[in-house]
């Protein structure tokens, strides 16, 4: 087990058999390596705030809350058919209640499928960063300022596993994208980075930087 879910483990006071074959696979496959074993903001359990009956409804889901930066993210796994005969009527209207009311109140709600989540780790992570992306670009400047070390940090994260994915390069279209932001915002982030020295601008023919290659310092 790596060393930071060791210690993410110890701060939600579970022992490695404490957690599910679901959770663990979560843990180890989707959100560690998105987010370089990251754990920060994310909690697992359910946002009991919004509706006791919301979590009696889903009790048989495993749930993850991510609440940074005034984004709420609930990511749901369920190897329970939604559709299933086992389902009463009564039950459904109750799920799709609950899950309206999450909504209703301002989270941001994912799901998959434990099957996903073993088997397509890489559509689970890419989902995660686009939903956390799009949520980026919804925010106002006056909610997301550029100078916001903590939010830059996770973005950098976020283009450095992306590049890792693409053999050390990335062009401004993979990051627009990847986080539903204009060719502009993309070019921008890069070219923050660059400063940074995390990456490092190729330029094409017309000597107009075309790629970013992921420095080696990265």
């Amino acid at each position: 087990m790596n060393p930071n879910l060791i210690r993410y483990s110890q701060q939600q006071c579970r022992q490695e058999n404490d957690w599910t074959r679901s959770e663990l696979l979560f843990l180890e496959q989707v959100w560690g390596p998105a987010f370089q074993y990251d754990y920060h903001g994310l909690q697992a359990g359910f946002p009991y705030e919004v509706c006791e009956e919301s979590h009696k409804a889903h009790q048989d889901w495993v749930q993850f809350m991510y609440n940074r930066f005034n984004l709420k993210l609930l990511i749901e796994i369920t190897d329970c058919p939604l559709l299933s005969s086992s389902i009463s009527q009564e039950e459904l209207n109750k799920r799709w209640t609950a899950h309206n009311q999450l909504v209703l109140s301002g989270w941001l709600v994912l799901r998959f499928s434990a099957d996903q989540v073993e088997n397509e780790p890489h559509h689970c992570q890419r989902q995660i960063k686009q939903a956390i992306g799009h949520w980026w670009s919804q925010q106002s400047k006056t909610e997301l300022q550029p100078q916001d070390a903590d939010i830059w940090k996770l973005r950098r994260s976020l283009l450095i596993q992306m590049a890792r994915q693409r053999n050390g390069i990335l062009k401004p279209r993979d990051v627009a994208d990847a986080f539903q932001m204009t060719s502009r915002a993309a070019v921008n982030w890069l070219k923050r980075f660059q400063a940074e020295g995390i990456f490092i601008g190729e330029a094409s023919n017309h000597n107009r930087l075309t790629r970013y290659r992921l420095s080696s310092h990265a």
